[in-house]
């Protein structure tokens, strides 16, 4: 069988709900209404994902974004209201969390005893820019990088 001739994208997004008839109709909610959103979502590896609904209102120009929040079994989940009547759009995105998976990496290994951390802080340390790193400052809360970024 002959390769495609571009690479499939590493981050996958499939199913995203509601829709009616295979997207053929648009889904009706009133002002004021949730609307639940929801999404398979998965990435080769064992990178950590994070993701977000992105709404644009009826005469928006820019997209606002909602966070997506990890179901179990890559299914992911969040919500959006609409605040005033009129046609809106969202879609699903999702991309790589660098600095999340390299502490989800830190944690496990503290977790486990490990003492010897000088390898993943020096990873740390140039993954944040900086000349050295704690494990108390790995671990707390860091600005997330979006990397490997896909939308449907």
């Amino acid at each position: 069988m002959p390769l495609p001739k571009t690479p499939q994208p590493r981050i996958q997004i499939q199913a995203v709900e509601p829709i009616v008839d295979c997207g053929r109709y648009p889904i009706k909610r009133t002002v004021g209404d949730r609307v639940d959103v929801y999404a398979t979502v998965f990435k080769d590896g064992h990178d950590t994902l994070t993701g977000a609904v992105r709404v644009k209102g009826p005469g928006d120009k820019a997209w606002s974004e909602e966070p997506l929040q990890p179901l179990g079994n890559d299914r992911w989940g969040g919500t959006f209201t609409p605040t005033r009547p009129g046609r809106w759009q969202f879609a699903v995105a999702a991309w790589t969390d660098r600095v999340a998976t390299w502490q989800e990496e830190i944690r496990r290994k503290v977790d486990a005893g490990q003492e010897d951390l000088s390898g993943e802080l020096a990873e740390g340390a140039a993954l944040l820019g900086r000349e050295s790193v704690t494990v108390e400052e790995g671990l707390a809360a860091w600005p997330v990088e979006r990397h490997d970024e896909a939308v449907s």
